[in-house]
């Protein structure tokens, strides 16, 4: 096997339009035209080169020890964006080695960390 790198990361949601407001209005991805019909209502929201794909499968109980990150230039700056927005921001301790890091939830509790590493982008 030879990965080549993430494809896509996929969530239920339980009000697909709450979940577009919060993915397209308050993190600005752009929603993808071509998502085939699988036979449940979704979204594919385009993160680089990346998707995160989101499927309205009803009632939602995440696991607040999971997460996905995206990784930002500036997580002190998209953390006051993001409150201004009225998004709930959590700043993480400072932790040599894992950049500067900041936390929100989607509309159904899904934990997003929002990701400044100490390294060169990864784009």
């Amino acid at each position: 096997m030879e990965p080549v790198g993430l494809a896509h990361v996929a969530l239920p949601v339980s009000d697909l339009e709450q979940t577009r407001g919060f993915y397209s209005g308050v993190l600005g991805l752009a929603e993808a035209p071509d998502r085939p019909d699988f036979g449940v209502p979704g979204a594919w929201f385009v993160l680089g080169s990346d998707q995160v794909h989101v499927m309205a499968l009803g009632p939602v109980s995440p696991d607040r020890r999971q997460h996905f990150a995206i990784e930002v230039t500036d997580a002190e700056a998209v953390a006051a964006e993001l409150e201004a927005k009225g998004v709930e921001v959590h700043r993480s301790a400072y932790f040599p080695g894992a950049g500067r890091q900041v936390f929100i939830a989607d509309p159904d509790g899904h934990q997003i960390e929002l990701n400044q590493p100490e390294r060169p982008p990864l784009r």
